[in-house]
């Protein structure tokens, strides 16, 4: 374009006609100045034009790092696609098999409920068939027994019958004896009413005695005949009776022994159901023990499918997790995109933007090589942190038995204490009651010398009335005190009253008196003493107590400050600069430091609590102790 401007110009030259000289060297002066201004020109767009082809020499550089992460990317992008695609697969594979197994649980409770419903129809059949077999048990037993009653009564009418037989015959031939004797009487008679007309003449009186004996003989015969007669008329009564109860018996007992054969054979038909019953429940105790492996198995399934489901969950959320990684990777392939049409914008703006493109790409590779030695360092961090992990875990393992036994050490402390201070108070309340029968011995005491000191000056005038008085109420009223007011009332026995004696008796009272009110002082003020110490000392266990469970994870604190998972938290990281694992651990971390310190704490106010009712009532012993004393 130089070139064609000078060739113009010199046209221009040749055209213009040649007037003066002067023209003509201002207008050589002024080419001469145009010509040298188009050169300086020239260099420097000769220059801008090295340095835009240095500009986009770099600037393709860039482009082919660019377009390599690019292709880096895209790479990235299709291998977490396939990982999608992947995920995807299993997950449906997953849920296909909890369908499956979901559907086999249902098909299997279905069963269970099927089989235990046959179970219990079983169970009401042998609950019947065994209902009715003790019923058929009884009835047999019942029957057993009657029949063994018919037994043992036809056996009785057997005895019976062949006792009735052989009197029947005893009493046959005797009727026959006594019928044959009384054929001989008769023709005794006979001959001897025949010989009693050639016999008359001689022995007459004899004759005479035998026939009356004779006629005698034939009356008892006749009546024992009678007799004989109607026991036969009876016994037949008796054989005829006792036929007929045998027939019936007989009857009865072919009745029973068909009825006995007919329970047999029903009983041989229970046995038999019976059997067939315990086959069939000895099958079900089959089907129910191949059951109970089914739902053992059912519930191995179950666990597995609530490991199934925990991996879904964690798959699901690896899923969530990668598709905001993709989320974030598209959006960093748009941007790259956007930067590349920026670029290629550049490129036709190149003197305007060199500077700024300049900084932006030592920007990105500043920030690239700080990605790299911050990844390699979070590799680092993460190491030493599972180390140091593993080492406060320990650590934290060790503290908490050393302080669960000072916890306990401090329990037995104080329960050593609190029963101290029992005894302590035990005694206290005996100590009192000790000095209030002193007080009352004392009181007494002071009283009994106050009536003596009247008595003895009322009886000033009349002292061996006094002395009798005296000794009389001295007996009455110092029986309960102590062996000092008795020898008193011996030497008021014994010598005469003197004032002098009195009041000396009075002034030792009096230090009596006193030392008691100082032991009751001092047992006050020791009282006072030991609940301020109890007081300290509950105090003391509280605050320890406190300041354990308190700082008892203060060295794990400050080591998560400066080289703990914590640290993100502690040592305020930015969010964009944590990881999701790291963000998921701390999350765990504060949720487990959070129950420890709600455990603490529900402790905390528990011991607390218990500890403000203690001093409650020892304050209130103390009061009412104090209130008691006033």
């Amino acid at each position: 374009m130089n070139r064609t401007k000078v060739e113009e110009k010199k046209c221009e030259l040749g055209k213009i006609d040649v007037t003066s000289p002067t023209e003509v060297v201002d207008y050589a002066a002024g080419l001469h100045r145009e010509i040298t201004e188009e050169t300086n020109k020239i260099a420097f767009l000769c220059k801008t034009v090295e340095q835009k082809d240095d500009l986009i020499k770099l600037l393709l550089k860039e482009k082919s790092i660019l377009e390599g992460e690019k292709s880096l990317l895209q790479k990235e992008q299709q291998s977490a696609i396939k990982d999608k695609e992947s995920i995807v697969m299993r997950f449906a594979i997953v849920e296909k098999n909890l369908l499956d197994v979901k559907t086999q649980l249902e098909q299997a409770d279905k069963r269970e409920k099927r089989i235990q419903k046959e179970l219990d129809t079983l169970n009401e059949k042998i609950k019947i068939a065994k209902d009715e077999k003790g019923r058929i048990a009884s009835a047999l037993d019942s029957k057993s027994q009657e029949h063994r009653n018919c037994l043992k009564d036809i056996e009785k009418l057997r005895t019976e019958i062949s006792s009735l037989e052989t009197r029947c015959k005893w009493s046959t031939v005797k009727l026959r004896q006594e019928i044959e004797a009384k054929h001989v009487l008769e023709k005794e008679l006979h001959d001897l009413k025949n010989t009693e007309i050639c016999t008359k003449s001689d022995n007459g009186e004899s004759t005479l005695e035998k026939i009356s004996e004779l006629k005698a003989n034939q009356i008892t015969l006749k009546h024992v005949n009678v007799e004989q007669a109607d026991k036969i008329s009876a016994l037949e009564q008796q054989l005829e009776n006792t036929f007929k109860e045998r027939t019936t018996l007989q009857s009865l007992l072919e009745i029973t022994n068909d009825k006995r054969t007919k329970l047999s054979v029903d009983f041989e038909k229970l046995q038999q159901e019976n059997l067939d019953l315990q086959h069939q429940l000895d099958t079900n105790v089959l089907k129910i023990a191949e059951l109970q492996a089914k739902l053992n198995d059912l519930g191995t399934v179950r666990a597995q499918l609530s490991i199934v489901n925990e991996i879904n969950n964690n798959l699901t959320e690896h899923m969530k997790n990668i598709e905001r990684q993709l989320a974030d990777q598209t959006a960093d392939v748009s941007k790259f995109n956007q930067r590349e049409s920026e670029l290629l914008a550049l490129n036709e703006e190149l003197s305007s933007l060199n500077a700024t493109l300049q900084n932006e790409i030592s920007l990105q590779k500043s920030k690239s090589i700080a990605m790299s030695i911050e990844n390699n360092s979070s590799k680092e961090n993460q190491s030493h942190y599972e180390v140091n992990i593993v080492k406060l875990q320990e650590q934290l393992e060790y503290e908490k038995k050393c302080r669960y036994e000072e916890r306990l050490v401090m329990a037995k402390h104080l329960a050593e204490k609190t029963k101290d201070c029992e005894v302590l108070q035990q005694k206290l309340d005996q100590i009192s009651g000790d000095l209030d029968a002193v007080k009352k011995k004392n009181l007494f005491i002071v009283k009994d010398l106050q009536r003596e000191i009247a008595t003895l000056q009322k009886s000033s005038s009349k002292p061996v009335d006094a002395l009798s008085i005296g000794n009389s109420v001295a007996d009455d009223q110092f029986k309960p005190n102590s062996s000092g007011s008795i020898k008193s009332v011996d030497e008021f026995e014994e010598k005469e009253p003197s004032k002098t004696k009195l009041i000396e008796r009075i002034i030792r009272l009096q230090h009596a008196s006193n030392r008691q009110a100082e032991k009751i002082d001092f047992l006050e003020n020791h009282s006072s003493t030991l609940v301020a110490e109890l007081q300290k000392k509950t105090k003391i266990v509280q605050h320890y107590m406190m300041k354990e469970q308190a700082t008892s994870t203060s060295s794990g604190d400050k080591n998560k400050m400066y080289n703990g998972i914590m640290h993100a938290i502690y040592g305020n990281a930015k969010p964009s600069d944590m990881s999701l694992e790291l963000v998921l651990e701390v999350n765990k971390k504060l949720q487990s430091v959070l129950e420890d310190t709600l455990l603490k704490n529900i402790t905390l106010k528990d011991n607390l609590d218990t500890l403000g009712l203690e001093v409650d009532r020892l304050t209130r012993q103390v009061a009412n102790y104090k209130s008691y004393k006033r």
